[in-house]
This record gives C-alpha cells, sequence and structure tokens, in this order.
C-alpha cells in the first residue's frame, strides 16, 4: 500500500494557497511511491492499493482524531488552506479524504483473508534526501511499533545486499492509530518500509529492489506461519 502515493487536490480547493513548488515537494506526498506501488504490486501478485490525494488534505497515515491529520504547517511550512478549519471543515475533510481509504483497505485485508487464510501488509513510504540542510545517509529503514523476526532478518537480507539500513528510522514505527497500528498490528504480519525518495524515483533503482522485496515477503509468509 502507498498511504502517502498521491498528490491531487481538487481544484476548488485552489492548492491550499500554496505555490506550485511546494505541491511538486515531498509535503505534498511521498515521491516514488505511486509507482513503486503499481510495480511492485503486479510483481509481487499482490493487492495494492495507493492514496489518490494529498496527504495536506488528510494525512492517511494518521489515526482521523490525530491533531495533525490535517496538517497546518509541514516542514516548517505553514498550509494556508488548513488554517482555523472550523469543527464541519475538519469532519469533511475525514469523511472525504481519510475515511474512503481506510475502509478500502480493511476491505482488500477482509478479502484477503477470505480467499487465503491470511494477509500480510507492506507500506510503502519514502523520505527526503535532506531534511532542514542535513543529507541523509540511511537509504532503507523498516519500520514496526513491536518488530518481530521477520524484521531483523530482513534488515540483516539489506545489509547483506549492501544497503544502508535501519530500524524505526528515520522514524519511530510506534504511532497509534496509523496505517498499521489500525489494520496490522496484533492482527496480520507487517512492516512499514521508508525509502529515500531519490532512489525510489529511479525505475533501475526498484527494479533490483524487487529481488529483495520478494525475499522479504517470503520471511513475512514464514512469519505468519509460525
Amino acid at each position: 500500500m502507498g498511504d502517502h502515493a498521491g498528490k491531487n487536490i481538487p481544484a476548488q480547493l485552489d492548492g491550499l494557497g500554496l505555490s506550485q513548488s511546494d505541491l511538486q515537494d515531498h509535503i505534498a506526498y511521498d515521491p516514488g511511491v505511486d509507482e513503486a506501488v503499481a510495480e511492485w504490486g503486479d510483481k509481487l501478485g499482490a493487492s495494492s492499493l495507493r492514496g489518490v490525494y494529498s496527504r495536506l488534505l488528510a494525512d492517511l497515515n494518521r489515526a482521523d482524531n490525530d491533531p495533525t491529520v490535517v496538517p497546518a504547517i509541514s516542514d516548517r511550512r505553514v498550509i494556508p488552506g488548513n488554517l482555523g478549519l472550523c469543527p464541519t471543515s475538519l469532519a469533511e475533510r475525514i469523511q472525504g479524504f481519510h475515511r474512503p481509504y481506510h475502509e478500502a483497505l480493511a476491505t482488500l485485508v477482509n478479502n484477503a483473508v477470505v480467499s487465503h487464510g491470511r494477509a500480510r501488509l507492506l507500506s510503502i513510504h519514502s523520505f527526503t534526501p535532506v531534511w532542514r540542510g542535513v543529507m541523509r545517509d540511511l537509504e532503507v529503514g523498516l519500520l514496526h511499533a513491536a518488530p518481530p523476526d521477520f524484521l531483523d532478518m530482513s534488515y540483516n537480507l539489506l545489509r547483506q545486499a549492501g544497503y544502508k539500513v535501519g530500524i524505526n528510522e528515520p522514524y519511530d514505527g510506534a504511532l497509534p492509530g496509523d496505517c498499521m497500528d489500525r489494520h496490522g498490528l496484533g492482527k496480520h504480519p507487517h512492516m512499514l518500509i521508508e525509502i529515500r525518495n531519490d532512489l525510489l524515483q529511479n525505475a533501475d533503482w526498484r527494479a533490483g529492489f524487487l529481488i529483495l522485496l520478494k525475499k522479504i515477503d517470503e520471511l513475512m509468509e514464514v512469519d505468519h506461519d509460525q
């Protein structure tokens, strides 16, 4: 799945008052995720779901009652169209852009369980190579609120393949109400993978990483069987 794959904003919201450069930047979506989820889902024979709308409308990787689900500020940039929203406007955002995604994901997961007796959830995100003026050396982060054995094995697999990888980096995998907490934790094998977006936007890099992603999927499958 790709919670932050999309960057669409309905025309009537006038780009939330942001410039075109901001709307094409990482604050609006996760670059590379849309292409990765489409390609990898097909190659893995997996059901896939990608967010269509910008995370600035409603962040699909936040609980619907999280104070940052409709962000007023992102990476030190004010989002004019999100300032001072009344409770009714906030509820409309959740109803229009947040709830349909989670309902669709719940249906996908349920259908997998009905058809195959199990489900595995893999969420793809990307992060910017430079954060507040500092270059990030990390290439891939594996996130989980309660890291299972397959996460450690995936970490070792990626390290042995030469990737600069971390566990619960560059963000913490424990965020109450986020997508994995809501649909995976305590229910199904799952993991969120953060990939530096300069890498993820490269088609050749994605093709090479797919080989390892297939092995990670196998590790998750074995973990489910134990």
